[in-house]
């Protein structure tokens, strides 16, 4: 985001990484003297998450360096930096992000402010492999996921779990999950409530064999869901419950009248030992890499797939239900 402009008021948006820092345009004759106010950016995964229509400061945010005073009727020296992530805001489809200019004039301190769209990347997804559209099937028919977080010290942390999908309209929108009391997730995501959800379907290996010509290599096929996830922590026996027997009616919907006939005592006792949570999905990327970009090699590929063994046979599947054969 480059600021000509420095009697701006309000919220500038630009789409761009969330590490990316203010400009402020070297040839801009600044109108009043200007503060830049630089911020240290974010480590790893400390972002503060919020419900939407909020806006806070982080509290882990801190000055970086002494703020730089340009006087009015100047130009700046060169680009100048403007600072890093001040404040974060969380909705439906874009992670916004809040950088902070304080215009200092005659009429008091005023603050501009420009607010970008965090694009969401968790994997290199190449434009042919793309195709959200199949998110869902894929975390429906491969539930068993890695969740990572970060732990204190800003290092990942990951848990192997089962996930139930909830969808409406056909669109994945939460992912319901629970794990042992003593794990440290459920701290981990009380502190940080963003994460990551990794789901990874039928992947095997394709040799070069399926071209025609010898000058080719080996690559791999697979199918994979990122989902960013803003978790919320369930409370109470009744809330657990809930979840635990839509695990069941998932997984093992015979286990239920058996899971209803315990006793009372040792229900709890259970349920007291698990730490419960909703995800809730934010963006995602999905990744269906099947060499759709080669369609010489589609036939082949298929019948050394339908031949293989339990994985290559789920990708040869994937090839009829996509029209590759």
């Amino acid at each position: 985001m480059v600021i000509d402009d420095l009697h701006i008021e309000g919220v500038a948006t630009f789409k761009t990484k969330a590490d990316a820092p203010l400009v402020i345009d070297p040839d801009a004759v600044l109108p009043f003297s200007v503060t830049l106010e630089c911020f240290q950016p974010i480590v790893g995964w400390y972002a503060q998450i919020l419900q939407p229509d909020r806006t806070v400061q982080h509290r882990q945010f801190a000055f970086g360096n002494r703020p730089e005073i340009h006087e009015a009727g100047n130009r700046l020296p060169g680009k100048q930096r403007a600072g890093f992530i001040a404040a974060e805001r969380l909705d439906h489809v874009e992670h916004r992000i809040t950088f902070g200019v304080k215009l200092q004039g005659i009429s008091g301190d005023r603050t501009c402010h420009a607010e970008g769209f965090d694009t969401f990347s968790a994997m290199y997804l190449p434009k042919q492999f793309n195709q959200p559209e199949h998110a869902a099937a894929i975390m429906r028919e491969h539930p068993f996921a890695s969740l990572v977080t970060t732990d204190d010290t800003g290092f990942p942390f990951i848990t192997h779990l089962p996930l139930k999908l909830l969808e409406e309209g056909g669109q994945p929108t939460v992912l319901l999950g629970h794990c042992a009391r003593g794990n440290p997730l459920g701290g981990y995501l009380q502190q940080r409530p963003l994460a990551l959800a990794s789901f990874m379907g039928p992947q095997a290996y394709m040799s070069p064999k399926v071209y025609a010509d010898l000058q080719r290599v080996p690559t791999w096929t697979y199918l994979a869901v990122q989902a960013r996830v803003e978790a919320r922590l369930l409370e109470g026996e009744q809330a657990k419950d809930a979840l635990l027997k839509q695990l069941i009616a998932e997984h093992e919907p015979a286990y239920a009248a058996q899971w209803r006939a315990l006793p009372e005592d040792y229900t709890g006792k259970m349920l007291s030992a698990i730490t419960a949570f909703e995800l809730r999905i934010v963006d995602l990327q999905c990744a269906v890499k099947l060499n759709q970009h080669r369609p010489e090699v589609h036939a082949s590929m298929y019948a050394a797939y339908a031949a293989g063994d339990a994985q290559e046979q789920a990708l040869a599947a994937w090839m009829k239900k996509l029209g590759l054969v």
